[in-house]
C-alpha cells in the first residue's frame, strides 16, 4: 500500500502529468532540459518556431507500432533460438526467463499507452478483445504458470510444452494485432505520423517503468494500471537480480 501511494504521489506531482496551458508550457520550457520538453508543441499559444521544432523531433522517434511489431520480431527469434539445435537446459531456462521478463515488459507499455489510444479510436470491442482473454489476459495466466516451473524441476519436456502453449496464444495475438487492428487503427482519421510517433516515446518511457513479471490479477487500465506498474516493477527488478545473477537481459 505505501509503494502505491508513494506511485501515485509520483504521477501526481510530476509537472509533464498537468494539463499544460500556452503559459504553462512556456514556464516549463524555460526550465526544462530539451530531452524532457512537454508534449505541448501543438498549443496555439506557443511560437511557431517552437511548433515546428517540436513537429521536428518527434518525427526522429519511432512509431509506436513500428516498435511494436519490432518487440514482436524479437519475441519470434528468441523463440526460434530456443528451440534450435545444440540447446541444453540450462540455455533453454535462459531463454525461457528472458521471454518471461520482455513479454511482461512488452505488454505492460502497450496497457498504458497502446490499448488506451485503441479504445479511444476504435472502440471498447477492440481494446477488450486485446486485454482479454483472447490476448493478454490468458497469455499471463500461461506466462504465470511457466514462471512457476524449471527446467530442473519440472522436466525440459514439461517446461518446453507450456512455454509453447505461451507463444502458440502470442502467435495469435500478434497476428490480431499486426494483420487486423493495426491496418484499422492507421487508416483512422487524425492517426498520422506525428501521432504515432508521439506515441512512441510515451511507448518508450513506458518500459522504463514496466513490470518484468506476468501479473494477472493487476489492472490492466489507466490510471490503476500505471500506478500498480510504478509500484511493482521495483520488486519485479530485485528478483530479476537473483534470477539473472545480477545481469538482467535487455532487447
Amino acid at each position: 500500500m505505501l509503494l502505491l501511494r508513494a506511485a501515485a504521489a509520483r504521477l501526481q506531482h510530476s509537472p509533464w502529468s498537468l494539463a499544460t496551458t500556452p503559459a504553462t508550457c512556456a514556464r516549463l520550457l524555460a526550465s526544462a532540459p530539451a530531452t524532457s520538453a512537454p508534449a505541448c508543441g501543438s498549443s496555439p499559444g506557443l511560437p511557431a518556431a517552437y511548433r515546428a521544432m517540436s513537429s521536428a523531433a518527434a518525427m526522429d522517434t519511432p512509431s509506436i507500432i513500428s516498435m511494436i511489431n519490432q518487440d514482436h520480431a524479437k519475441f519470434k527469434s528468441l523463440w526460434n533460438e530456443y528451440q534450435g539445435p545444440n540447446m541444453n537446459g540450462e540455455m533453454k531456462q535462459k531463454l525461457g526467463w528472458a521471454l518471461i521478463r520482455e513479454i511482461a515488459m512488452h505488454s505492460s507499455a502497450e496497457e498504458e499507452v497502446m490499448y488506451p489510444e485503441v479504445r479511444k479510436r476504435l472502440g471498447g470491442e477492440a481494446a477488450d478483445t486485446l486485454l482479454g482473454q483472447d490476448g493478454h489476459q490468458h497469455l499471463k495466466d500461461l506466462l504465470t504458470e511457466l514462471d512457476r516451473m524449471t527446467v530442473e524441476k519440472d522436466g525440459e519436456a514439461a517446461y518446453t510444452a507450456k512455454l509453447k502453449e505461451a507463444m502458440d496464444h502470442l502467435y495469435h495475438h500478434i497476428d490480431d494485432e499486426e494483420k487486423k487492428f493495426w491496418p484499422q487503427f492507421e487508416a483512422l482519421p487524425g492517426v498520422d505520423a506525428d501521432l504515432l510517433s508521439h506515441l512512441g516515446k510515451k511507448f518508450e518511457g513506458a518500459k522504463a517503468h514496466a513490470v518484468t513479471r506476468p501479473h494477472p490479477w493487476a489492472p490492466n487500465k489507466p490510471p490503476l494500471n500505471v500506478i500498480a506498474n510504478m509500484a511493482t516493477a521495483p520488486l519485479d527488478a530485485a528478483a530479476d537480480m537473483w534470477r539473472f545473477a545480477g545481469h538482467p537481459p535487455t532487447m
